[in-house]
């Protein structure tokens, strides 16, 4: 009996270095950041933008500092029985992160979302304003969505 186990996986999630999400975030980012976020919240104000206003203030992280959004990966792997031989077949999925329910993640955004994320966002803005709150700010940035919509990155 012959057994045949291929696996070959190649992903490139395509983000930027180290260097350049640091030369973006002095040159750019902290002021467009600054002005996303702001925008983003006056467009939640009313229904119409909304939509609009919550897709700006999941991506304030990537306007900030260039950061890539998130994926998952999910393995399977399967044996399939030929005349005398034996293939493991693994199938290797990678695509969005699951996300909570939109009706939970709206209701959360109206009645607690929208205020804890407007205070988080400022802290977090302060704390990227000094040397040393930098790295604890950027965390809170990277955690804004899931503080206003409960958004899985």
């Amino acid at each position: 009996m012959m057994v045949n186990n291929v696996v070959q996986v190649n992903v490139n999630n395509g983000q930027h270095g180290f260097i350049v999400r640091a030369l973006y975030f002095i040159f750019i980012g902290w002021w467009a950041g600054f002005f996303w976020l702001n925008l983003g919240f006056a467009l939640c104000m009313f229904i119409v933008t909304l939509p609009l206003g919550l897709v700006m203030l999941n991506r304030v992280p990537q306007v900030l500092t260039l950061r890539s959004q998130g994926t998952s990966t999910s393995v399977q792997m399967t044996s399939v029985m030929t005349a005398g031989s034996v293939t493991n077949v693994v199938n290797v999925n990678v695509g969005g992160t699951q996300q909570v329910s939109f009706l939970i993640r709206a209701l959360y955004f109206v009645f607690v979302g929208w205020w804890v994320g407007f205070f988080w966002s400022y802290i977090a803005y302060g704390f990227c304003l000094t040397i040393l709150g930098l790295p604890l700010g950027l965390v809170m940035f990277n955690r804004l969505p899931a503080v206003l919509t409960l958004r899985k990155n």
